[in-house]
Formats: C-alpha cells, sequence, structure tokens
C-alpha cells in the first residue's frame, strides 16, 4: 500500500515521525515565508467525526480503485456488512445494532481502511496545482495526519479554491467539517508562542512531584518521566534560546532548594549525573532539548535526499551540528575532593549504591552530598574560602580546624556520644540479624541495649562483652563474639565508622587488633575463630571486601543497610553540630519526616534520621476537635500493637513457628515424597489398562461381527443374504444399505466419542502428572529457600496435605466399562461397514460407466464457462469503461451544479441584506424621533433644575451668615482651651435644649441642606456625633497630623455625591467602625498592605491592583469576576473558596481588617459590611460608595484625591486630632 498512499499523510507508513515529521515541514514553509518575504495562506480542516462518517461503499470503492486483491476486498466487504455493537444500559444489554456506516476504532487495520478512504483527496489536491513554492523549487499544497488536514497556497483565491475542492470530496463522501477546530489565516503569524505555555506547565509538574512523599531517587525519577516529557515534544521543532533553556533549569534547581531536595552551594554537575556514578539522576532540559534535537537532526538527514521540503529543512538548519560536552563534576577542585579521595581505597559503585537502594528523603540526600562536595558552611570554610570568620577551630573542641571530615569522625567532644551512637545503631542491626538466625530473642526496639550474653542450645552471643583469657591481650572486649555450638566456629565482629580516606587502614587495623584474642579464643573453647571487621566511611564509602566479610557473619546482613544506618548518623550528626533549620522537635529530623508514635510510654519517631536514644515524650496534648483523624490514629496504633503481639508469638514464644520452620519443612518434603510414589504406582496401573483395552480393540474384525449378527460375512449374492439382502443392488437393497449405513455411522460416532473421551482422559492424566512434577519441585524450591516465612510454609503444608488424587480405581474401572462398550459397538459397525464397501464395489462398474458420461458432460461444460469467461470479461471492460465516463460525468455535474447553488445563494444573501437594510433604516428613523421628543423633555428638565439651583444658591448664601456665627463660637471655645491644645465640641440629643451651638446644629440638620467649612491650621478639636448624614460633601482640601475615632457607628452610609480634591491623613486612628451596607462601584489599588485580613463573603466586580502586600488573608468565600494585579505579597493567605470572574465588589463584609499602607486610585463598593478596620497609611485618588457601613474603623494616614457618597450616615462619630488645615469648599447635609 505504501506505492498507492500519498506522501504528504503520515498517519500511517513506516519509518516516520508522524506528527513531528509534519511539524516540521509546517516550520520550514513558515521558515521560508519569513525569509524571502513572500505570501502565505494556510488554512486547517478537522472532520466532525471522521472514523465513524467514512461510507462502507466508498471503501469498498476505493479498494477496487487500488487494484487489491479481490478476495481480500470481498473479505472486508462481507466483514462491514456483519460490524455490530451492543448498547448497554446500567450493566444491561440491550439489543444489538448494526454498524452501517464508519469504522472501528483501536484495531490494527481500520486506520488503514479510513486513510484508503481519504488518500483520493490528496490526489486531487495536488492535480489543482496550487499550493506554495519554496526555494528549493518543491512544491507543497497540503498536510495529512489522519483526518487532520492543513493546506497551503500563495493567495487567498487559491486557499479558497482548496478548501472548496475539499468540501465538494467531503460532502461526496458524506463526510463533514468540525466548524469549531477548522480555521484559517493570511499573512498572519505562523510561530506559535508554546516555549512559555511548556515552561509553565514544567515547572508546575515540579512542584507536584517535589509535593509529594515520594523518596529522593523516586522524585527523580518522576521529574524525568512526568515533567520533561513537556520540554521534550516541542523541542526539535520550536528553538529554545540558550539563556532560557538555563532559565528554567535554574528555576528547577531553585525548586529543589526551597524544598530542601537540594544545597544551594551544592554541584550542579552532579545533581545531573547518574546516581551509579555519584549523582542524584536528574536529567537537565538543556541535555533534554539537545537530545531531541539530534535525534530530528539526524531523522531530516536520512529523508533529505528523497525529500525536497525536507532538503529545504536541513539547509535551513544546517549540515553540522555541535553538540555541547559536559564537564565533570569529578574534576571540579572541591566538589571532586571527595571522589579523588576515596578512589583508591573504596569500592566507588558500591560506595554510591546508597542513593540507588537506601530509598532515602531527598533533603537527606541533599545534606551527604553537600558534605561530600566541602559546600556546607563549617568555620573552616569560612574562614579560609568565604573570609567572614577569622577563627576556623571547631566550635566544640576548640582544637583543630572545623571541617566536614572533623565533624564527622574526628572530634573528641563527639566522639563520646554521638559517634557511640551511630556506631551502636550500626552493630545493632547485625546484632538483630544474628539472633534472628539462631533464634534469640532480639531487642524490640532498636534503641534498647542488647543484653550482655543471649544463649540457647545452638548458639552463644556476646555484645560489647570483656572476655577473659589465659593470656592478657590488649583488645579483649569485641563489638558482638559469636559462637555456634554445633559447628564448632566463632565469629569475632567489630564494628567502625571513620573518616572515608581510612576505611582501608582502619580494616587491617582491625584485623591486627583481634589477632590475639582469636588465638585465645580457639585454645580455650576449642572451636575455629574468625575476625570481621566491618568498616564504613562517615559518608557511605565501603572498601572492596565489605561483602566478602559479611557473609562470614551468620544471618543475612547486607551492607546496604549497615550503609545506611552510617549515612543517616552522619546526617543527624551534622544537623546537630552545624545546626542546620527544619528540625523536629522530638528526633531533629526534618520535619516533612516527622511521624510520632507512643507505645508504652516510649517514643519512636518513623523519619529517616536515627535517634540518640529511647525518646521521653513529652505529655501529648489532648486529642484535637477533628475526632475522625483522632479516631484513625488510634485505629492505626491499635494495629501495629496487634502485628507486633503476632510477630512476637511466631519469633520468640516457644515454640515458635520460626523456631519449627526447619522441621515443618522436613515434614512437608516427607509427606509429598511418599505422596508422589503413591500416584506414581496408580498412574502406571492406569497406562497398563489403557494398553490392554487399546490391543483389544484392534484385534477385533468386522466379518466375524457380521457373521455373528447375520449369518452371513456381509459379501453374498443379490437375494442370499440372511439379513434383507445388504449387497442387493436394486432399489430395495439400496434402502437397506442406506439405512444400515445410517445406523453404523451413528454406531460409529458414538464408538469415536467414546474413543476421544478416553484419549482426553490418558493426556489428562499426563498433563496432572507433568503438572504434579513441576508443583513438587516448586515447592521444594520454596522449602529450601532461608527467607521462607513461616506463615507460608504452614500454608503449603496444610495445602499439601489436603491434596487428594482424582483417579481412584474406581473411575478407572468406570472408564475402562464405557471404552469396552464403545469397543464393541465400533466392531460391530466395522463389519457393517465391510459389508458396505462390498457393495459399493459391486456397483463399482456402473459408477465407470457413468463417470465417463460425466466426463464428457464435464468437458462440454468447461466450453460454455470459457465463453462465459470470455463474455464477462468483455462486460467487465465495458462497465469499467463506462464508470469512468460516468464519474466524469458526475464530477462535471456536480462542478455545475454546485456553481448555480453558489449564483443562488449569492441572489438570496442579497435580497435579505437589502431586507435588513430597509430595517435597520426604519428602526433609526423611529430611533431619531424618539431621541427628539426626549431632547425636549430635557430641555423642560434644565430650565427647572435651573430654577431650582439659583433657589438653593439663596438658601446657601443664609447658610453661609450663619455657620460664620457658629464658627465665631467654636474659635472662641478654642481659644478659652488653647493651653491643652483641644477643643471639645459636642452634639448629641440630649443636650440640644441647654446649648446654644447644639441648638443651632439641630436646626441646621434639620432645615439647612448645604454647609460650607473652613478650618485655619494650627486648631485642634473633638468632635463627637451620634448622627449624621450626608447628601453632598465636596472637600478641595483636607489634611490631618492625626485623626482619632475611638466609636464610629454607622448604620447606613449613604454619599450620593462626595468630592474630595485632596485630602492627607498623616494618622488616623478607629477604634470601633460598623457599616451595615456599603456599595463601591469601582476600586482602584496602586499599594495594599495588610497585615492581617479576614473576609467571610466578598464580591468584586473590578479591582486592579498595581501592588499589593497581605501578610495574613483569611477568606472563606470570594467572587471575583475580574481581578488585575500588578504586584502581589502576601505573607500568609488562607482561602477557602475563591472565584475570580471580573473584581466587583457587590458585598464586602469585613469582621477585622488591618492595613499599613493602602493606596487606591478608584474604589467602586457597591455594599460594604466592616465589623473592624485599622489603616496605617490609605490613599485614595478616587472612591465612590452607594452605602457604607462601619462598625469600627481605625487608620494612621489616609490620602483621598477624589471621594464619591451617595448616601453617608453615621450614628456616633468621635474625632480626637489635631488639625494642620482643614479646608471645606463644599459640604451638604
Amino acid at each position: 500500500m505504501d506505492q498507492y498512499m500519498s506522501k504528504a499523510q503520515k498517519g500511517i507508513g513506516k519509518d516516520t515521525r508522524g506528527a513531528k515529521h509534519q511539524l516540521l515541514v509546517d516550520r520550514t514553509v513558515a521558515q521560508d515565508c519569513r525569509t524571502r518575504h513572500t505570501n502565505l495562506c494556510t488554512a486547517w480542516i478537522d472532520y466532525k467525526k471522521a472514523y465513524d462518517s467514512m461510507p462502507h461503499t466508498w471503501i469498498t470503492e476505493c479498494l477496487e480503485l487500488y487494484n487489491i486483491n479481490r478476495t481480500l476486498r470481498t473479505f472486508i466487504a462481507n466483514s462491514m456488512k456483519l460490524w455490530k455493537t451492543t448498547l448497554v444500559a446500567n450493566g444491561k444489554p440491550l439489543a444489538q445494532v448494526s454498524i452501517k456506516c464508519g469504522i472501528y476504532q483501536g484495531d490494527a487495520l481500520s486506520p488503514l481502511l479510513f486513510c484508503i478512504g481519504l488518500n483520493p483527496l490528496s490526489q486531487i489536491i495536488n492535480k489543482t496545482g496550487y499550493g506554495y513554492r519554496l526555494r528549493n523549487g518543491a512544491t507543497i499544497s497540503h498536510l495529512l495526519y489522519m483526518d487532520d488536514i492543513k493546506l497551503y497556497a500563495k493567495s487567498e483565491r487559491d486557499i479558497d479554491s482548496l478548501i472548496h475542492t475539499t468540501r465538494i470530496y467531503s460532502s461526496d463522501i458524506g463526510m463533514s467539517f468540525g466548524l469549531e477546530k477548522c480555521s484559517r489565516m493570511a499573512n498572519g503569524n505562523l510561530e506559535q508562542a508554546t516555549r512559555k505555555a511548556a515552561t509553565a506547565k514544567y515547572l508546575q509538574r515540579v512542584r507536584q512531584v517535589l509535593r509529594s512523599q515520594l523518596n529522593g531517587k523516586n522524585k527523580s525519577r518522576a521529574i524525568n518521566s512526568y515533567a520533561l516529557p513537556v520540554i521534550r515534544y516541542p523541542a526539535g521543532i520550536i528553538r529554545w534560546p540558550k539563556e532560557e533553556i538555563q532559565t528554567t533549569d535554574v528555576k528547577t534547581r531553585k525548586l529543589l532548594t526551597m524544598h530542601g531536595g537540594f544545597h544551594p552551594k551544592s554541584s550542579t554537575l552532579r545533581l545531573y549525573a547518574s546516581r551509579k556514578e555519584g549523582g542524584r539522576g536528574l536529567v537537565s532540559v538543556r541535555a533534554t532539548i539537545q537530545d531531541e534535537t539530534s535525534e530530528i537532526h539526524k531523522y531530516i538527514k536520512d529523508k533529505a535526499p528523497t525529500d525536497g521540503v525536507l532538503s529545504e529543512c536541513l539547509r535551513q538548519w544546517g549540515t553540522d551540528e555541535v553538540l555541547e560536552e559536559e564537564p565533570s563534576w569529578e574534576d571540579k577542585p572541591l566538589h571532586g575532593m571527595y571522589h579523588r579521595n576515596i578512589t583508591e581505597v573504596a569500592d566507588l559503585k558500591k560506595s554510591y549504591q546508597w542513593l540507588e537502594r537506601a530509598g532515602l528523603k531527598d533533603s537527606t540526600e541533599a545534606l551527604i552530598l553537600a558534605a561530600q562536595e566541602q559546600a556546607l558552611s563549617t568555620r573552616a570554610i569560612e574562614a579560609q574560602i568565604y573570609h567572614t570568620r577569622q577563627d576556623p577551630r571547631c566550635r566544640l573542641c576548640k582544637e583543630a580546624p572545623e571541617t566536614v571530615q572533623h565533624i564527622t569522625a574526628g572530634c573528641k567532644m563527639l566522639a563520646g556520644k554521638a559517634y557511640m551512637e551511630r556506631h551502636n545503631q550500626v552493630a545493632g542491626i547485625v546484632y538483630r540479624n544474628i539472633c534472628a538466625e539462631y533464634g534469640l530473642e532480639t531487642p524490640r526496639s532498636k534503641w534498647e541495649t542488647p543484653p550482655k550474653v543471649v544463649e540457647n542450645d545452638r548458639a552463644k552471643i556476646l555484645w560489647d562483652f570483656q572476655i577473659q583469657t589465659d593470656r592478657m591481650v590488649m583488645a579483649n572486649q569485641p563489638d558482638i563474639v559469636v559462637v555456634d555450638k554445633e559447628q564448632r566456629r566463632a565469629v569475632v565482629v567489630d564494628v567502625a565508622i571513620p573518616s572515608d580516606g581510612n576505611i582501608r587502614r582502619k580494616e587491617h587495623e582491625k584485623l591486627e587488633k583481634y589477632q590475639g584474642l582469636r588465638e585465645e579464643l580457639e585454645k580455650a573453647w576449642k572451636v575455629k575463630a574468625t575476625v570481621v571487621p566491618v568498616v564504613i566511611g562517615a559518608l557511605g564509602a565501603v572498601t572492596p571486601k565489605l561483602d566478602e566479610w559479611l557473609q562470614h557473619i551468620p544471618g543475612s546482613t547486607s551492607d546496604i543497610s549497615v550503609q545506611k544506618s552510617a549515612v543517616l548518623g552522619t546526617a543527624r550528626i551534622l544537623r546537630r553540630t552545624l545546626k542546620l533549620p527544619g528540625l523536629c522537635c522530638i528526633c531533629t529530623a526534618p520535619e516533612i519526616a516527622v511521624s510520632v508514635t507512643y507505645i508504652q510510654g516510649k517514643g519512636s519517631c518513623h523519619c529517616d534520621i536515627e535517634h540518640e536514644s529511647p525518646l521521653s515524650p513529652p505529655p501529648l496534648p489532648p486529642p484535637p476537635p477533628l475526632s475522625g483523624a483522632y479516631d484513625s490514629i488510634r485505629s492505626s496504633h491499635n494495629q501495629s500493637v496487634d502485628a507486633e503481639r503476632r510477630a512476637n508469638e511466631s519469633t520468640v514464644t516457644r515454640p515458635s513457628v520460626v523456631g519449627e520452620s526447619a522441621e515443618t519443612r522436613r515434614k512437608t518434603e516427607r509427606l509429598i515424597g511418599a505422596k508422589k510414589d503413591e500416584f506414581n504406582r496408580k498412574n502406571a496401573a492406569n497406562k497398563r489398562a489403557l494398553g490392554d483395552l487399546s490391543s483389544r480393540a484392534q484385534g477385533l474384525d468386522i466379518k466375524k461381527i457380521n457373521e455373528k449378527v447375520c449369518g452371513a460375512p456381509g459379501d453374498a449374492p443379490c437375494g442370499e443374504g440372511p439379513c434383507a439382502a445388504a449387497g442387493c443392488r436394486d432399489d430395495e437393497g439400496t434402502g437397506s444399505v442406506s439405512e444400515a449405513k445410517t445406523r453404523a455411522e451413528e454406531a460409529r460416532g458414538k464408538a469415536q466419542a467414546a474413543l476421544d473421551k478416553a484419549t482426553n482422559t490418558k493426556r489428562n492424566v499426563a498433563r496432572s502428572n507433568d503438572q504434579l512434577r513441576e508443583l513438587i519441585k516448586e515447592i521444594r524450591d520454596f522449602l529450601t529457600q532461608d527467607g521462607a516465612e513461616p506463615d507460608n510454609i504452614e500454608a503449603v503444608a496444610n495445602r499439601v496435605l489436603e491434596l487428594s488424587i482424582p483417579a481412584s480405581t474406581l473411575q478407572i474401572r468406570e472408564l475402562a466399562n464405557e471404552i469396552k462398550n464403545a469397543s464393541a459397538i465400533e466392531s460391530e459397525t466395522s463389519g457393517s461397514e465391510k459389508d458396505l464397501s462390498d457393495a459399493v464395489l459391486r456397483l463399482g462398474a456402473l459408477g465407470r460407466e457413468i463417470n465417463e458420461l460425466k466426463t464428457q458432460r464435464a468437458k462440454n461444460s468447461m466450453s460454455a464457462a470459457r465463453a462465459e469467461e470470455t463474455a464477462t470479461m468483455a462486460r467487465d471492460k465495458a462497465n469499467e469503461a463506462k464508470q469512468i465516463l460516468d464519474g466524469q460525468l458526475t464530477d462535471k455535474y456536480h462542478e455545475v451544479q454546485q456553481r448555480v447553488d453558489t449564483k443562488a445563494k449569492a441572489v438570496l444573501e442579497a435580497k435579505k441584506k437589502a431586507e435588513s437594510l430597509r430595517e435597520e433604516a426604519k428602526a433609526l428613523l423611529q430611533d431619531a424621533q424618539n431621541k427628539l421628543s426626549r431632547l425636549a423633555e430635557l430641555e423642560q428638565n434644565y430650565d427647572q433644575n435651573q430654577k431650582k439651583l439659583e433657589g438653593k444658591a439663596r438658601q446657601l448664601d443664609g447658610l453661609e451668615d450663619k455657620m460664620k456665627s457658629i464658627l465665631q463660637e467654636i474659635n472662641r471655645q478654642v481659644q478659652i482651651y488653647n493651653t491643652c491644645q483641644s477643643t471639645t465640641l459636642s452634639v448629641t440629643p440630649a443636650t440640644r435644649s441647654t446649648t446654644p451651638v447644639s441648638n443651632t446644629c439641630h436646626q441646621i440638620y434639620n432645615t439647612f441642606c448645604s454647609i460650607s467649612l473652613s478650618l485655619r491650621k494650627d486648631t485642634g478639636l473633638e468632635l463627637t456625633l451620634e448622627e449624621l448624614t450626608l447628601e453632598e460633601l465636596t472637600l478641595e482640601e483636607l489634611t490631618l497630623e492625626e485623626l482619632t475615632l475611638e466609636g464610629l457607628t454607622l448604620e447606613e452610609l449613604t454619599l450620593e455625591e462626595l468630592t474630595l480634591e485632596e485630602l492627607t491623613l498623616e494618622e488616623l486612628t478607629l477604634e470601633e467602625l460598623t457599616l451595615e451596607e456599603l456599595t463601591l462601584e469601582e476600586l482602584t489599588l496602586e499599594e495594599l498592605t495588610l497585615e492581617e485580613l479576614t473576609l467571610e463573603e466578598l464580591t468584586l466586580e473590578e479591582l486592579t491592583l498595581e501592588e499589593l502586600t497581605l501578610e495574613e488573608l483569611t477568606l472563606e468565600e470570594l467572587t471575583l469576576e475580574e481581578l488585575t494585579l500588578e504586584e502581589l505579597t502576601l505573607e500568609e493567605l488562607t482561602l477557602e473558596e475563591l472565584t475570580l470572574e471580573e473584581l466587583t465588589l457587590e458585598e464586602l463584609t469585613l469582621e477585622e481588617l488591618t492595613l499599613e499602607e493602602l493606596t487606591l486610585e478608584e474604589l467602586t463598593l457597591e455594599e460594604l459590611t466592616l465589623e473592624e478596620l485599622t489603616l496605617e497609611e490609605l490613599t485614595l485618588e478616587e472612591l465612590t460608595f452607594e452605602e457604607l457601613t462601619l462598625e469600627e474603623l481605625t487608620l494612621e494616614e489616609l490620602t483621598l484625591e477624589e471621594l464619591t457618597l451617595e448616601e453617608l450616615t453615621l450614628e456616633e462619630l468621635t474625632l480626637e486630632t489635631r488639625y494642620q488645615a482643614l479646608r471645606t469648599s463644599h459640604c451638604s447635609f
């Protein structure tokens, strides 16, 4: 099919990169267009339900068109007629539905059939001659990837023609476009900005991985397999700038550092090295893009000689590609020092195996690698490298320089406790494995100090025991001594954790140290003694002989277990000594690893850091109100205690399952051996019985059976046979033969069925024997394994005891009887069959004559068939010519019909457009008439309003005169209390009848509509208002040095118009502010700083914030339709539900709000309710409130350029401040 398929189709085919190939072609076309400044028009088309729309008849015609084998065509056509699917509802099948149109999805044949059905479209598009011509002369008109099509042309007219051609072909075969996925572009930008999207998605997945609870190795693998493919797919197609690649890698390392998985001073090269070589196994973005680009370049070079478009792509790409080589981290002078120091003394592969097999957290891995690379901020590094300290000596011993080597293995202040704890943890692992091997009781916790001596019938184990010898030896107290009583051998084990560069010297030292003790033990105890040194570097280095030494120790102690314990102990020492952040309060482990439980008054922390001793936990706090989580923890604790009890019962109790595992294994093997012999004997007997039956069946003769049944062998002449003349050839004899033959066939079938049953039984028996042999072998292998679990051994033994041989003697006898009956019947039918064969031989002569006649008739038939075949071939050629002519005529007919339809549609559209224009003209005329009448009404209203304004102006003049008298009285009171720098003006309902000033204010409140107020500089006052209503307030300039409101309660604040040209508040304090309803239409904040903000429900239609800083924000429900923030800083933010569509505040309720600095250019709130508000600095360029209710408001500084309030209601207002300048240009009550 490859020779028939279009080269533009990359959905199928061999040796192609599919969609990436098409992307390369598209990129080449776009680059050529930009370089040569030529016209380019493109269109991309997607079919609607493409697989479901392909007609079966068209697939069949395409198979015939490409001359596919007729047998295969017939098979596919017949198969499509049988295609069905089952409708299922609620898990129950309803009915089967035949598939009349469309093809299946998910199999191997359907994509090929779909591409065959769409292949003629590619040929039609190529024949049009349209397309885009590249620099090298290659022309491309379209790309295909299954049902996705992209068209190319040099002008809009050409692209419209290609779209029209595609539409005609698609409609002819019954397929339609999915318009929501189709588009076109002329002289537009072909470059898609996907780099930023891919980078953002990659970093998002990295964050998701780092927030997980995976260990260090799995986090690296997750980033490589989950996050990096986002970068890998567009790599090679989109050119990534080097600066952007480096920035992405830097951001990745920054995220690792933020989550504790990478030390900021550690080697970046080692981060990307493989874990087998001592790295972290992470793949960089740079390496990913470089590898993918290299593979794409190789693919282009291979395909360019035969593909004109890819040859142009290769010219644009360049023939030579230079790959950047990464330097090695081992060659770095500081970071590679550790690697160079242990190369001669350690096994490098095993020294780094903890990175692959230990399963440590990424924070622990980062700490140990940073210690190996001298990247930790020790005092020696600070003094010698950073030059930030004068004294490089250790902070503990004050003697040697404080280096990583000194802290981990050389400080005498740490030797007595920290180093000993690490040493005992490693030795404890070896001790527990030895006890488990000999069935001795092991300490329940790794923090328990083992007993000095434990012993049973098999072995004796000494822990840190001083051995008395006949001859005095210098070293007589090793860590562990094991005496095997059965094998008469002793093993002396001593553990050491020195500096990594001294591991080989320490190993030799241990061997020489205990040679004298070994000799004395052999003399005194009459055993063969062996000295086994277990030496592991503080940072994980091991000697090449460590595995060999561990094999001498009884039990199954692995090198990775002791290596992991040593590394964790070193990490704990480093964290405590250097006081690194992120330590838990119980075990000084990283907080991300803390999971503490307490059992019988002793605590244990399940982090990956070794603890110094059994923990004495602090008193547990009472359970939190989250009863569900607390009950779950208690349940898990009870399950853990139960599991510990069952484990102790299987290992510690007498008799124990583990202790008796060897005896159980031997009993199981004996039982299986006994059953095996019995089964083999029965099987051999069955085989012998079947052989006897087979020999007897072969010895039977059908002639003898016929003589016994009919009295004659069955070949007697016609009419002489005793049983209805079975050999006669007349009609009656033939009928008898037919009946006999039918009965014989039935009997033969029954016999054959019985024989098959016997054969199957024999085969089943043989298969059962083979399965039993395999089962026995598997059980033997399982029982001989050292690591077999006692429960599993017990389960296997029980199952073996339950086994029973299905082939019993009674069953075999019944089977033999059935075979005998079947053999007898088969013998009888064989005789009848022989008689019938003799009768057939007698009919041979007549048959030969008939055959001669048949031969003559066959010759005649062959001649007729040849003539018919010739006529058929002629008819097929005529039909083929007719189809060709019909196809051409049909195409021309469709083209003419399409043109007629296009013209008719154009005329119809012109009529519709004329009618719509006429209706629009009528609507405009009516609208103009309505506007003229409205204009007349507005002119009348304007005249009336002008008259009202003149009356208001006259009232304002009268109010100004009365206000002047009030101000004079105020100034007089100020002068009286000038020494105290404060003046109190109180207006309350209770004092309206006693104070002249109160009477005046009450009259102003009830009678007048506007007041003009002006206060001089250096004037201080105290104002308390229980009720204040402002309809219109205009302030040109307001300057307040300090404003204090002790209690302000506003049930409803309604300001119809408030205009502040300049308002400056140096200090404003509101102790209590209550707003029941606040409405703001538009809010603009240039800078907003909130220390603590708690909002139960917030709805904002439009909010623009240039800079926002929130230390703590708690929102239970927030709905924002549109939000624009140029800069946002939040120290603490808690959001239970947040919806942002547009920043519009329809209703805002704040229980407590504290703002250090708030700058608002424009603020619109429809409803605002604040129970407590504290503002240190507030700057508002424009503020509009429809309704405002404040229970408590505290403002240290407030600057308002424009403030508009439709309605303001204040029940109580208290102002304690000093005014430098307060001028009110226009104020309305």
